[in-house]
């Protein structure tokens, strides 16, 4: 169980939660998150609440879609393990492209 932060572009944090993993093969992992919003940040895209994710981990990179039945309207975490700790970048797209982007941490 990790404890997740999530800020936005300006480093203001506007998420707090939680997030597991579940190792699947050798590079996939799946689990659940349950994010709350704090504050009343706009744009954010659907990284509030909770539901289940897939991703990958490779040399210790972590590439999750928080949204992963849905075509559009993804946020996506990328980051990088060091240890028990997790930070990267999270970025919520679309068709249009990139509509929102801020960093995260997340800490075991």
């Amino acid at each position: 169980m990790y404890q997740y932060s999530g800020y936005d572009s300006l480093g203001v944090q506007i998420i707090e939660g939680s997030f597991f993993f579940e190792y699947g093969d050798s590079s996939s992992i799946s689990g659940a998150w349950d994010f709350n919003v704090i504050g009343s940040p706009e744009n954010i895209g659907p990284q509030t609440g909770e539901g289940e994710y897939i991703g990958t981990v490779e040399n210790n990179q972590l590439l999750i879609n928080l949204n992963p039945e849905w075509a559009d309207n993804n946020v996506h975490l990328d980051g990088a393990i060091d240890g028990n700790k997790i930070t990267g970048d999270w970025v919520y797209s679309g068709f249009a492209g990139s509509m929102n982007h801020g960093t995260f941490s997340a800490e075991k």
